[in-house]
């Protein structure tokens, strides 16, 4: 299975802000998604894992991405997406 990468403008439509809550849908739940891998590849470098079952963060980043390298790239190339869809939001 791979996964679309949103684009900012896409995740801000899918973000909704009301009195005190958070509403996600479409591109804002694939980019809190891409968040949730960067910091569980983070964990991962240094040899946690966030799930007991189930493949590794790596792994994830791999078969759904289509990411290749070691944890620690696979790390760097998930922030760098992140960073072009915060600056594509204009959250900078």
């Amino acid at each position: 299975m791979t996964w679309k990468v949103p684009h900012g403008k896409e995740v801000n439509e899918g973000i909704e802000q009301t009195q005190g809550a958070t509403t996600m849908t479409g591109a804002g739940i694939d980019f809190y998604r891409l968040l949730s891998l960067r910091m569980a590849l983070r964990l991962q470098e240094k040899d946690l894992k966030v799930l007991r079952r189930g493949p590794a963060a790596s792994t994830i980043a791999r078969r759904e991405l289509g990411l290749k390298g070691k944890v620690g790239s696979l790390a760097d190339q998930v922030d760098a997406m992140i960073q072009k869809i915060q600056q594509e939001r204009g959250d900078g």
